[in-house]
């Protein structure tokens, strides 16, 4: 089998699938990348806008411009931090909430249909494949960090 087809076919994958998802939250009124905001908030509830920058290494400033957008369209608002009065957090409001449920639903429907045709074993071998991979690469990763 040649490998780089397979590596084409993951990475495939990986372009459908987003390409699908992207168009999915366009339709919801948010740009996707806004979205990954959005989920990264409501994973983690009300944050500084600095942990949101590290945890999704991008800087401050991008942060800010998305922020700043998002909190203008409505779905995010600033509050004063309770345990530090001079420093806000971020946090969803109900129309952000809104968003986030609808991608939820959203992620369900494309997950179920990108798996539908598998049973429920070819989905477990498929995981256990794909943790092997990820694990050689992080192998290799490390070597490269030595």
């Amino acid at each position: 089998m040649d490998k780089k087809y397979l590596v084409w076919e993951i990475i495939k994958i990986a372009r459908e699938h987003r390409k699908i998802v992207e168009k999915r939250i366009c339709d919801l009124g948010i740009h996707p990348s806004q979205h990954h905001f959005l989920m990264y908030i409501a994973q983690n509830g009300a944050c500084a806008q600095n942990s949101i920058a590290e945890a999704m290494e991008v800087s401050a400033a991008t942060v800010a411009v998305s922020l700043k957008k998002l909190e203008k369209g409505g779905y995010i608002e600033k509050r004063i931090s309770p345990e530090d009065g001079r420093s806000n957090l971020v946090a969803l409001t109900a129309k952000g909430e809104d968003v986030v449920q609808q991608s939820n639903v959203l992620f369900e429907e494309v997950d179920g249909q990108m798996f539908e045709s598998l049973s429920e074993e070819q989905q477990k071998q498929l995981c256990d494949y794909m943790e092997i991979i990820i694990r050689n690469l992080k192998i290799m990763e490390d070597r490269q960090e030595e």
